[in-house]
């Protein structure tokens, strides 16, 4: 029952098909506290709510994995959010004087977040 209603949340916050926000939800049903996430966003990566639409993207694509959310979103949707990830990983790294971490680096630190959440 908890993954199905985890893929129900995933399924019904899901952004455009491709991407997902920090919406307080999604959020509160993962037990992800948004404050944890912001401070794995550093300032000199330039504006903040990207990253963290990256991060919270990246893990609702680990747990969407996990609970079958293709029979919700389709079987196309991982290649989608792969897509929107590869975009706005481009244009987050485009903005002047910023210093964006690798793309790897970043999402090694989505994977302690799926755990959490897969013990919530």
């Amino acid at each position: 029952a908890a993954a199905d209603d985890l893929a129900v949340v995933l399924a019904k916050t899901c952004q455009g098909g491709d991407h997902w926000c920090c919406n307080d939800e999604l959020l509160e049903r993962c037990g992800l506290p948004r404050e944890e996430i912001s401070k794995l966003v550093k300032r000199w990566w330039g504006p903040t709510e990207p990253w963290l639409e990256m991060l919270i993207t990246q893990v609702a694509l680990e747990l969407g994995k996990d609970v079958g959310l293709t029979s919700k979103l389709g079987a196309s949707w991982e290649q989608a959010v792969e897509v929107w990830t590869d975009a706005a990983y481009a244009a987050a790294c485009s903005v002047p004087n910023s210093s964006p971490p690798q793309r790897g680096a970043l999402f090694t630190q989505t994977r302690p977040l799926v755990r959490k959440v897969m013990t919530h």
